[in-house]
């Protein structure tokens, strides 16, 4: 799955397994928005393809497995002004006032965020159902210490 991703421009600065079974993390090294969205779905695509090629399934479902960990895509955010990061301050946890009001306004617009961004796998797919109604995708936003919204 990496060298395909290289060969396809996507670089992978880090990769390591993650706690749950079959599960990994791969860190695509940043860049501008508009490339790594591209990115993204060469990713998403990438593992799909791959897996299928070898007679595995990849899922990037928040809990594909009862009881056991999900195996979602996160995606890590920053703004930057030239060389300095605008997310880094003196206030609340070393934030700035940027990246504090960045927050608010995602948690403001998070249910028309998540129409978008946590789309089931395929229109017919009823995985609420296969996580014994443990489900909570597009209908909560939380914010705890291991199941947050953000983390810093």
């Amino acid at each position: 799955m990496l060298s395909v991703m290289a060969e396809m421009g996507v670089v992978v600065e880090k990769h390591h397994h993650e706690v749950a079974s079959a599960q990994h993390e791969l860190g695509i090294k940043f860049g501008p928005m508009v490339m790594l969205a591209d990115h993204m779905q060469i990713y998403k695509y990438v593992i799909h393809q791959v897996a299928q090629a070898y007679g595995k399934t990849a899922c990037f479902m928040p809990k594909p497995v009862y009881g056991d960990n999900g195996s979602g895509m996160h995606c890590h955010q920053s703004i930057w002004k030239g060389s300095t990061p605008t997310f880094a301050g003196n206030k609340y946890a070393d934030l700035s006032d940027t990246c504090l009001y960045y927050i608010g306004g995602i948690l403001k617009h998070a249910k028309t965020i998540n129409a978008f961004t946590n789309r089931p796998p395929t229109p017919t797919s009823d995985w609420c159902r296969a996580t014994r109604r443990r489900c909570c995708w597009r209908t909560r936003c939380a914010t705890a210490p291991r199941r947050a919204a953000f983390r810093w």
